[in-house]
């Protein structure tokens, strides 16, 4: 499936394409006797939810307590509007729902829609409530804008649950991408560590910006992307699961012109009963690409995680990359294990 990497600017500044949209209304379903914004105090109950909803989804991973305060403790999240909690007669969270408009606007107006429904309460018609509340609020979110750029709206659904794609398709959304899960067995055999046209050290924490600007430029030309503001990549390499003993960066002299991110999800780990190291980001700078640098930060990287006790290591990779990272992987032992399927809305 192929589809071009960023929508083309619009003469109409957003708040005028969408102004004859619906706005935000308070949802309502005869099965949910209360609706009200999530606090910062509803992160137990909310990693909670998001447990029961990972095991009818994605039972291989899981957010963890982290996560999810992490999430609700962020700048551009307003939790009174962004937000909402749908409680069942007997008191129990059935939905949860947030639309998270991020900083970085340099290709579009981004908004992203998470959550669900929880199993119990699914097949009655709520989640179909639920998203025609996100919709609307990330059309009021866009409703503020004079930007020029496309406003889209992004949504995710595992490709083994066809049913929340077909809310998403339902609701006017469109599959553009598909994203590939890939695991690697840290008990084969691994690698050689192979040469690289550039030198290939640990991450260091004095790293942080330069591989910030290094990862903007590197993925300038992936799908959907868009630049990192310092506050989003703080949450990143700030928070407690990022390991930067098992990151790599690749330099130049003194220029950061590659880069592999790991961070451990223990949430993740329990569930599944050995350690697992997720991949966030491998990225090359364009100006370095094809001197062989992904792949030794990649070789470094296995070698590390292995060393250091863990049993898999896992990423993420567009089907359609535009760097052949997918052949990449593959080649160094990953292997497919699900997909994910990309929905989008554009204004």
């Amino acid at each position: 499936m192929t589809e071009s990497l960023h929508p083309e600017p619009r003469q109409e500044p957003l708040r005028d394409r969408v102004a004859s949209a619906r706005r935000t209304a308070t949802p309502a379903h005869d099965e949910i006797t209360s609706w009200r914004p999530a606090t910062r105090d509803d992160v137990d109950l909310i990693t909670a939810f998001e447990h029961a909803l990972a095991a009818a989804d994605h039972p291989e991973w899981r957010s963890g307590r982290e996560e999810v305060a992490d999430m609700l403790g962020r700048s551009e999240l307003d939790l009174g509007q962004d937000t909402v909690l749908g409680f069942a007669a007997d008191g129990r969270l059935a939905a949860h729902g947030i639309v998270l408009r991020p900083e970085g606007a340099e290709f579009m107006v981004r908004s992203f829609l998470f959550g669900g429904v929880h199993p119990d309460f699914r097949g009655r018609g709520i989640g179909r409530v639920l998203l025609d509340w996100e919709l609307a609020r990330a059309v009021e979110q866009f409703a503020h804008s004079d930007s020029l750029l496309p406003g889209v709206v992004f949504g995710y659904a595992q490709e083994r649950t066809p049913a929340n794609g077909r809310l998403f398709e339902r609701a006017g959304m469109a599959v553009k991408r598909y994203f590939l899960k890939f695991s690697r067995d840290l008990h084969a055999p691994l690698p050689e560590l192979p040469e690289a046209d550039a030198t290939v050290r640990p991450y260091r924490d004095d790293d942080a910006e330069a591989v910030r600007h290094a990862r903007n430029d590197a993925f300038r030309d992936h799908w959907g992307s868009d630049v990192m503001s310092a506050e989003q990549w703080g949450h990143l390499v700030g928070g407690e699961g990022f390991r930067g003993d098992l990151s790599l960066v690749s330099v130049d002299g003194d220029r950061v012109v590659g880069f592999l991110l790991a961070s451990e999800y223990e949430a993740t780990d329990e569930h599944e009963g050995e350690a697992g190291i997720y991949v966030e980001y491998v990225g090359v700078r364009r100006e370095g690409r094809g001197r062989g640098i992904a792949r030794r930060l990649l070789a470094g990287h296995l070698h590390a995680a292995a060393a250091a006790g863990f049993a898999s290591s896992v990423l993420e990779v567009d089907a359609d990359s535009p760097t052949g990272a997918n052949a990449l992987y593959e080649s160094m032992g990953y292997r497919e294990h699900h997909r994910e399927l990309a929905y989008s809305l554009e204004f």
